[in-house]
């Protein structure tokens, strides 16, 4: 038969047990008597080590041995305000399956060593903003694989120092379909072993405010149109050489000097002929 009794009706209730004779003093443990041991709720930052601690009803204070929390199912944390961690030593964490972090707000890290990143599979990163990086020390890069770089926006790139660059293979640059405009303040050298071939599919013009000075052992062009207008040209050669199917020369004056003269036609026509 079910006990008719209750909280609101304690007469119906049979009492067991001895009572204790004393509460205050029989319950109580001599040997401690000094913060939390004394029975009284914690309700400064007294009790604990931790700083910024507020006084509060639930706290937890383990001055010695391990401490193992197991939990069988789901676990749900909510605090309202400020949450303070300090970890005087290691701290590590494992999560075996998937791990989701969503800050709705601003994230910073700070780190006072060293920082070092593991990824075995596929890294993903999306910025949908500005991205600004500042690297005071030494930045070294290597890719082990294919390289691929994608720039779908105007790029300005400012360079206060020398650069070198060392290419072992073949290098192929394609600027389409407004060309490139290239200005350089400074000397400009360049070096090609064992070839250099140039193709210009339109004009090619070139412009040299003070001299233009070409050094080659040998030298062979081939045009429709020769064309070449200066107000003084001048050619010293040991052995000069023209052979032409058709030559016309037109000159206000002509002025030839020579030790000794040769030539030989089939047909000439002409005013003046040495």
């Amino acid at each position: 038969m079910p006990s008719s009794a209750s909280v609101f009706d304690m007469d119906t209730f049979t009492v067991t047990r001895s009572p204790v004779p004393d509460p205050g003093s029989d319950s109580s443990v001599p040997a401690i008597n000094q913060g939390a041991g004394s029975g009284s709720r914690i309700a400064g930052a007294g009790f604990l080590s931790a700083p910024n601690l507020q006084s509060g009803q639930d706290q937890v204070l383990v001055h010695a041995g391990d401490q193992s929390v197991l939990l069988d199912k789901n676990r749900h944390q909510w605090i309202h305000e400020t949450e303070f961690t300090t970890i005087e030593k290691e701290r590590h964490t494992e999560v075996k399956e998937d791990e989701i972090y969503e800050n709705k707000q601003k994230t910073e890290h700070r780190v006072g060593q060293e920082y070092k990143l593991l990824v075995n599979g596929p890294f993903i990163e999306t910025h949908n903003k500005t991205t600004e990086g500042n690297y005071k020390g030494e930045y070294k890069v290597t890719y082990h694989d294919q390289f691929v770089s994608k720039e779908m926006h105007n790029q300005w790139r400012y360079k206060t120092y020398n650069e070198y660059v060392l290419h072992n293979g073949w290098g192929v640059y394609l600027e389409y379909p407004y060309g490139r405009v290239q200005t350089i303040a400074g000397p400009n050298l360049a070096f090609s072993t064992p070839l250099r071939a140039t193709t210009v599919i339109g004009g090619d013009i070139k412009t040299a405010v003070a001299f233009d000075v070409g050094w080659t052992s040998a030298k062979h062009s081939a045009s429709y149109l020769d064309s070449k207008f200066t107000v003084c040209e001048m050619k010293n050669a040991a052995v000069n050489v023209d052979t032409a199917l058709a030559s016309l020369n037109t000159k206000g004056v002509l002025a030839r000097l020579g030790a000794a003269c040769l030539k030989g036609a089939v047909l000439c026509f002409g005013n003046i002929r040495w």
